[in-house]
């Protein structure tokens, strides 16, 4: 594994970017990206290490594909772990940090109940440091300006330019005309801005089902796209993208309805 972190760093250097650029581009933690370049891709679930690397690789040149079979070859990989805790609690922390109560004298612990013990806390310690790596971080996705906004502001300007009136369209007086489901098959991040809304994170678990309002679009970035399925007022759109890629940015309208 370390050949591999250290090919991923130099494709980097080569192409003189840093880790934070990196992380714009691909919109990953650069906690995660650090980890990866120390050749560590047990810090969680293999799933999602896969489509960190998929990104990553074509981020820096390099062929997703090729990097996958390397990354398959290299050998099994530990189950995955949670990564170092941060210099501050998460509020969870309570929850995820209380001890087993110590046996009393004379008794034994069940070997099987210690070991589901060790796993509820590891996955429970996983799904805390992501959502607080979520919660903290801002992606790109926030820093776009809507088509619309920039076409009315681009017809404004012409206007001025050549002494007309530029006629604007008045926006459409609906409210909450879309909704959007979506149902997990797998464990799934995403990130959801409805309409001009500040962008949410959203986690699902296997077998979660939720739904969302919106007046004129959703847009999305998804992890482990393959992992979920949406239907767009009661129309099926099903998965947007393969078992393991992370899709950015994916619009969700009434044009949609449209094209189904």
């Amino acid at each position: 594994m370390d050949s591999l972190a250290t090919e991923l760093k130099n494709a980097r250097e080569q192409k003189r970017m840093s880790l934070s650029d990196i992380a714009d581009a691909t919109l990953i933690n650069v906690r995660f990206l650090e980890e990866l370049e120390r050749g560590n891709f047990s810090f969680l679930p293999q799933t999602y290490v896969r489509a960190f690397l998929r990104e990553y690789a074509s981020a820096v040149g390099l062929a997703p594909e090729a990097i996958l079979q390397a990354y398959d070859a290299a050998g099994d990989i530990s189950p995955a772990t949670a990564p170092p805790a941060p210099s501050t609690p998460p509020p969870l922390a309570p929850a995820v940090s209380t001890p087993v109560p110590a046996p009393k004298p004379g008794r034994q612990i069940n070997p099987t109940t210690a070991l589901v013990a060790l796993v509820v806390i590891g996955v429970l310690a996983v799904v805390v440091a992501v959502w607080n790596i979520m919660e903290t971080d801002s992606p790109a996705a926030v820093r776009e300006i809507p088509f619309d906004q920039i076409r009315a502001e681009h017809e404004r300007s012409s206007a001025s330019d050549s002494g007309a009136v530029a006629i604007v369209p008045p926006p459409a007086a609906t409210r909450d005309t879309l909704v959007l489901t979506a149902v997990a098959m797998d464990s799934i991040w995403m990130q959801l801005t409805i309409d001009n809304a500040a962008v949410r994170n959203v986690y699902m678990k296997p077998g979660s089902k939720n739904s969302w309002r919106a007046a004129n679009r959703f847009l999305l970035t998804l992890g482990n796209a393959g992992a979920v399925e949406f239907t767009l007022n009661k129309k099926p759109l099903g998965k947007l993208g393969k078992p393991g890629a992370v899709v950015k940015n994916v619009e969700l309208s009434h044009a949609t309805l449209a094209r189904k």
